[in-house]
């Protein structure tokens, strides 16, 4: 393979893997942002709950919140004790999840089928929920859920949007150390065409400074 074309193949896949890294950094980065401003929204709206729940304890949260967020109040055991409408008597966590939530805040993912709550409803069907549950009073668990296609669609878009910037970076890296090899290339060409004893070698000239020896006649 010519040295032009190494230089070139090596070039870009160097490029390819590198932009592969970056995307993938950045990707992450981003997942991560959006989802820690989705644990912010359910963790104060628990918050709320909780509030509520300590100033009256028989409080319900039967209807649907605001901004799509779904509330439900589980026992220790997972059992459900109260929810919003649209969840139904689905559980949006398991036992052992609800008892780690006990003590200490969980969030995690999960897909759970949303009745429609009124004729107009948009949201029934299979969702996709990210959800915060949190100790409440009494030894419940209050847990807050919101749909993750927001975050979803922005994470699908960037990928979209790095992979047509990623195969054209790629291709420019290609096809521009393609033609800064050329010129290299072309001038070393002179030399490595010649064969091994007539390459470019400059004679050895004789030191002007040797000292010259006269031999008279007789001498041996």
């Amino acid at each position: 393979m010519p040295v032009r074309t190494r230089l070139t193949v090596l070039f870009t896949l160097g490029s390819a893997v590198l932009m592969a890294v970056v995307s993938s950094l950045f990707l992450l980065g981003l997942r991560t942002g959006l989802t820690g401003n989705l644990d912010a929204t359910l963790s104060a709206r628990t918050g709320d709950v909780i509030a509520a729940l300590r100033g009256d304890p028989t409080a319900a949260v039967s209807a649907e919140t605001g901004n799509g967020i779904y509330v439900q109040i589980l026992s220790a055991t997972g059992t459900v004790v109260d929810a919003s409408d649209a969840l139904g008597g689905q559980a949006l966590l398991t036992a052992a999840q609800a008892r780690l939530a006990r003590s200490e805040a969980v969030g995690l993912d999960t897909s759970v089928f949303l009745a429609a709550t009124s004729p107009s409803s948009t949201n029934a069907g299979t969702q996709d929920l990210r959800v915060m549950a949190v100790p409440g009073p009494n030894g419940l668990v209050v847990a807050a859920a919101t749909s993750r296609d927001t975050l979803d669609n922005a994470v699908g878009r960037a990928s979209w949007q790095l992979l047509a910037f990623g195969v054209l970076l790629v291709a420019t890296a290609g096809v521009g150390s393609w033609l800064l090899a050329a010129p290299r290339c072309a001038r070393s060409s002179s030399c490595v065409a010649r064969p091994r004893s007539s390459r470019c070698t400059t004679p050895r000239r004789a030191s002007p400074c040797r000292r010259r020896v006269t031999r008279c006649p007789g001498w041996r």
